[in-house]
């Protein structure tokens, strides 16, 4: 197993994966992944296209049932979306937070209702909710493009909703696949350096990307060929 353990880093472990293997059909996406990785700490997971990266972060979120091995979210087994990793953190934070290729917005509303709805769904006070999507949305720069839908923002726009939503949800675990993929250099620096400021206030992120510019700004690197997996420490 890949591992950097509490020991080494004076902080709990967030994530733990235990030689996990997912299947589809007769295609191994993953196959005996193993790593620890603690509170405070951002993981890039690299690879090319089809080497797995997205099917990890799945699998860490609860979202594909392993054929073997498991996943431990904060010491609780995650198996499904209805397991312990996706109750409450407190304060209506969630556990898990993803930010998913594509996006996962609903086209039909705005933006701020995007990332609102939520956390209204967690029980958030309404003005408290408002008051996070605000910040969650000036802090990805489209505090003025609120009231636009989804299908009026560009690519790269809808993207930063995405990333405002799970800012705004302040998750325990940040699980985001590609979220630089549709940027321009300066919107990247943005989103990379506000994924880093959740590191510093004690959450940890697990980023999919192919970015080799995305990955220097983590502190280990899972790099994932064919579903198998080879683990390095970045320096930081």
């Amino acid at each position: 197993m890949s591992e950097v353990s509490e020991g080494v880093s004076g902080h709990p472990l967030a994530v733990r994966a235990d030689e996990l293997t997912v299947r589809f059909g007769s295609v191994d996406a993953l196959v005996e992944v193993g790593f620890e990785l603690p509170t405070h700490r951002l993981l890039a997971v690299t690879g090319p296209s089809g080497a797995g990266k997205s099917t990890l972060l799945w699998a860490l979120a609860g979202l594909v049932q392993p054929a073997r091995g498991r996943v431990l979210v904060y010491g609780d087994p995650v198996a499904d979306r209805g397991d312990t990793a996706y109750r409450a953190a407190g304060g209506g934070r969630a556990r898990v937070g993803l930010v998913p290729q594509g996006n996962g917005l609903a086209a039909v509303l705005t933006a701020t209702e995007n990332v609102l709805l939520p956390l209204l769904a967690r029980g958030v006070f309404r003005d408290e909710a408002w008051s996070r999507t605000e910040a969650a949305l000036d802090a990805v720069g489209l505090g003025e493009s609120g009231g636009h839908l989804v299908e009026e923002l560009s690519g790269g726009q809808q993207q930063r909703v995405a990333v405002a939503r799970v800012l705004a949800l302040d998750p325990d675990l940040v699980l985001a696949d590609e979220p630089t993929s549709e940027l321009d250099h300066g919107n990247r620096e943005v989103v990379l350096r506000l994924l880093r400021e959740r590191v510093a206030a004690g959450r940890t992120v697990v980023m999919a990307t192919h970015d080799p510019e995305a990955a220097a700004v983590a502190d280990h690197v899972l790099a994932l060929d064919a579903g198998r997996a080879a683990w390095s420490d970045v320096g930081r």
